[in-house]
């Protein structure tokens, strides 16, 4: 039975009601199509609703112009659309978050004759709903973003504090409601201004709390550069800032990202210089207890680690870059950890030099990370999409070329929809996930299905097909 839905209900429960078991999507990707601007470099990733994925970086060649980029995939890693912004002469996006209501919101900071940072919120369609920048300070950029508990957004970073004839950096919090407009800004600042504090992430606590990480440097101190960890209330006032470096030795130590545990406490992944010079790096664990105590320390034997997320059955997924050994370059490094940091497995991406800048679980329990990825001499922003167990072979991939084809696509006015055999479902959906069109029909052979499109407005769809135990998608361009 075929029909038009006039009262759409959402595409999140028919996701919802597939075999868990359903095959799952692996790929990487390096976007070449950026190159044309420069050099690219991915930041920050999130999955969409449609199991494609949105995310961040910046495009260009330094001192030339760099823009922030946005874009966003389907399920396969193609592109559906790019936007490039700019606030200045160089421009970086940072961070991407779901704002809850279908769409997304980015961070990132620009730079002209000063520093800005900026928060726009995009639709499904690339199109920017809002912007808001922030000039009260010198913000010398933003770092981390999050979506808080409350609907808002946290955005941290580093922030040049002007006082002639002296000066001094520190970390920043500014917190904003759904709209972006600030509630409050706060400086992460022990008075000690020959420390220069910044705020490399945050995270939000279960009882409400913002917890970042990052470093302090101290030009009298030895050694100058110290992981930084605090704890703020859920108004940025300050709960507690510790720094830490008698288990890291080196001169250049700094946190990069944070997990909250289960009894409160922080797992931080750091990095430090192993010889003194900045030229040979090592990456630890540290896990700390709710007051910031140092309960143990772990090297990992990594030259960087860059983001860590915490998995429902208290274990972590880690990424970064290292090296194998058979291999002088570093690669893309993903990694299994339990609750006391041992590797439960590891893996290394790319033929040539990568690094992994974040990483995220999606829907069907495997992992997406992004990052940079050179070849020869050029870099491109990398993608990549893994199983469970970080790997991209042995999985069952669906035929990306094989199901639910369409043409003409782009269409106007009408479109052929080729259904494969064993099709129970498919539908089309609009860009913030409501199901237009359903057909509930069961199809043993390959069939050739005709839609009228004259009702649908000119945009990006998706066509979503159940093919046996397996859902597949396939973008549409309605002209």
């Amino acid at each position: 039975m075929i029909r038009w839905m006039k009262n759409s209900c959402l595409l999140v429960f028919f996701i919802a009601i597939l075999n868990p078991a359903m095959a799952q999507v692996a790929f990487s990707k390096a976007y070449q199509e950026f190159s044309p601007w420069g050099d690219a470099i991915g930041s920050s990733v999130i999955q969409n609703w449609d199991g494609g994925f949105f995310a961040t970086g910046f495009s260009g060649t330094y001192p030339d112009t760099i823009r922030a980029l946005v874009f966003r995939t389907d399920v396969w890693g193609d592109t559906l659309w790019t936007k490039r912004i700019a606030f200045g002469s160089h421009t970086y996006a940072s961070g991407i978050v779901a704002s809850g209501d279908n769409y997304v919101v980015v961070a990132g900071s620009g730079f002209l004759y000063d520093t800005n940072l900026f928060l726009s919120k995009l639709d499904q369609d690339g199109n920017i709903m809002w912007t808001h920048r922030y000039k009260d300070k010198l913000y010398v950029g933003v770092n981390g973003l999050i979506r808080t508990s409350d609907s808002g957004f946290l955005m941290c970073g580093r922030v040049l504090i002007n006082t002639p004839p002296s000066f001094y950096y520190t970390a920043f919090l500014i917190k904003t409601d759904f709209n972006g407009d600030t509630l409050w800004t706060r400086l992460i600042d022990d008075g000690d201004h020959s420390t220069f504090e910044c705020a490399s992430a945050v995270k939000e606590t279960q009882n409400g709390h913002y917890a970042l990480c990052g470093y302090s440097d101290n030009l009298i101190l030895q050694p100058p550069q110290r992981v930084l960890v605090a704890e703020t209330d859920p108004n940025g006032l300050l709960i507690f800032q510790k720094t830490y470096s008698n288990v890291m030795q080196g001169q250049y130590c700094y946190a990069n990202d944070l997990a909250i545990t289960s009894d409160l406490g922080f797992m931080v992944v750091a990095s430090a210089d192993t010889d003194f010079t900045g030229a040979h790096w090592k990456s630890w664990l540290l896990r700390m207890n709710a007051n910031g105590d140092t309960l143990w320390t772990r090297a990992m034997n990594i030259a960087f680690l860059t983001t860590i997320q915490k998995q429902n059955d208290n274990t972590y997924i880690i990424c970064g870059s290292g090296y194998r050994p058979d291999s002088t370059d570093g690669k893309g490094y993903l990694s299994k950890i339990d609750s006391l940091g041992n590797r439960s497995w590891e893996r290394f991406y790319g033929n040539f030099t990568t690094d992994f800048n974040d990483v995220q679980i999606t829907s069907d329990s495997g992992f997406v990370v992004i990052g940079r990825t050179v070849y020869p001499d050029n870099e491109y922003l990398y993608l990549v999409k893994t199983d469970k167990v970080g790997l991209m072979t042995g999985i069952k991939t669906i035929g990306k070329n094989s199901v639910c084809l369409v043409y003409p696509n782009p269409a106007k006015g009408f479109c052929t929809v080729i259904v494969p055999p064993g099709t129970s479902w498919f539908g089309i959906c609009n860009s913030v996930g409501n199901i237009i069109y359903s057909d509930s029909s069961s199809y043993k052979d390959e069939q050739k299905i005709p839609l009228n499109l004259e009702r649908f407005s000119p945009g990006f769809y998706s066509l979503i097909a159940i093919v046996g135990d397996q859902m597949v998608s396939r973008r549409i361009i309605i002209q």
